[in-house]
């Protein structure tokens, strides 16, 4: 079904668009690429390889949703979406849709559904220690096939979303501390590993 990572979109406030912008194309070096006309032209597009990064301009608004997804080549795009749609997946239309052969979208958001069986949960796992996410969570916590915990990357920041020091030493142990603060939270603890 998948074939192939197209790009990964990150999002940035409108104050950080040139700094993310130097940062990328000036600092890593990244080949900027022209975007489609039907694209909004705030942010950038870079290529990597075969694969790209999408820069967006996004002040984050409350709730769950934001530009920020990843974009998978599919070898059939219609029956990747009735299988999103079969496991209870709602497929969310980008109101501004670019035409490229077989992309798929995954900015999506689960339903409900009756049959808890054939259910894949997910919880939100966001520490109040970490302050309140907008537009992401900090882990997602699922059972299926297993106890799975996904942590988002942390960064060095408190529960104001201050980084903490302009030391690299001390924004190294923080965002440690974030990241065992999401593990913690999800019910999991740090075991000394012999050797």
């Amino acid at each position: 079904m998948v074939t192939q990572l197209h790009h990964v979109n990150v999002t940035v406030p409108a104050a950080l668009e040139t700094a993310a912008k130097d940062f990328y194309g000036s600092l890593l070096g990244l080949k900027q690429v022209p975007k489609p006309a039907a694209a909004r032209q705030t942010g950038a597009w870079y290529q990597i390889g075969d694969n790209q990064l999408h820069l967006s301009v996004e002040d984050e608004p409350e709730g769950p949703l934001s530009e920020r997804h990843i974009c998978f080549k599919v070898s059939d795009l219609k029956a990747a979406e009735d299988r999103f749609r079969d496991g209870g997946v709602e497929i969310i239309s980008d109101p501004r849709p670019v035409p490229v052969q077989s992309v798929f979208m995954c900015a999506i958001r689960r339903k409900p559904v009756r049959d808890s069986s054939a259910a894949m949960s997910f919880n939100f796992i966001n520490p109040e220690s970490l302050g309140a996410p907008r537009g992401y969570a900090n882990g997602v916590l699922t059972e299926a096939g297993g106890r799975w915990l996904f942590i988002a990357g942390q960064i060095a920041w408190n529960r104001e979303q201050q980084l903490v020091s302009d030391d690299l030493v001390a924004q190294f142990d923080r965002a440690l501390a974030n990241v065992i603060a999401v593990v913690a939270e999800a019910g999991g603890r740090r075991i000394k590993l012999p050797g």
